[in-house]
């Protein structure tokens, strides 16, 4: 399945109307710390990994493939073909320019084309391209990084209760050996944010 079209507990909940903007907020808080922390982990963990690896080294795990990717040499890009052909021409190298006709920066601005285009009359021009357009979006800013949530019992409880009921995480069923194990245990463990 593709990532773009991933369906997670939270595009169900989403879907059946289980969120309302309060509740989506404190997910999306969370999550964005969580992210936050994973994305950082991810970058270590990558950067480990290239060190220590080479041309086509492939690592397998239960979880998914992980491939050694060659990087690549930097290289100049022309992003301003105007200010490099003007230097071309200051170090008399004008064999490698050419001439040509340009709007001016007043004809150049996306409210001026758009009168431009207006006044005669058509929608479109050649040598335009248009933007697309943009649904609004929100800035998610996590109170604190996720480390610092989870040193903080009240805010690591809270996070724990509203990643576990966004995300849908689960409760693992014990396996019959360690249920007999419970059953025949006197005292119960508390859990405690401490020993984690």
């Amino acid at each position: 399945m593709s990532r773009k079209n991933l369906v997670t507990e939270v595009t169900k909940g989403i879907d059946e109307g289980a969120f309302d903007a309060v509740t989506a907020s404190k997910a999306a808080a969370a999550l964005q710390a969580l992210d936050d922390n994973i994305q950082a982990s991810l970058k270590a963990l990558r950067s480990f990994i290239a060190d220590r690896s080479g041309r086509n080294d492939r690592y397998e795990t239960a979880l998914g493939k992980v491939t050694w990717k060659a990087g690549t040499e930097s290289h100049p890009k022309v992003t301003d073909p105007m200010a490099y052909a003007m230097w071309l021409r200051e170090k008399g190298m004008d064999s490698l320019t050419i001439d040509c006709v340009m709007p001016t920066d007043e004809a150049m601005g996306s409210k001026s084309v758009e009168t431009i285009l207006a006044s005669q009359g058509v929608d479109d021009a050649p040598g335009l391209q248009w933007s697309a357009a943009r649904e609004p979006t929100v800035s998610v800013t996590p109170v604190a990084d996720w480390q610092s949530i989870m040193n903080d019992q009240r805010m690591a409880r809270q996070a724990m209760e509203i990643l576990t009921s966004s995300l849908g995480v689960p409760q693992l069923e014990a396996a019959d050996d360690d249920a007999r194990k419970d059953s025949t245990s006197d005292k119960e463990e508390e859990f405690s944010w401490e020993t984690v």
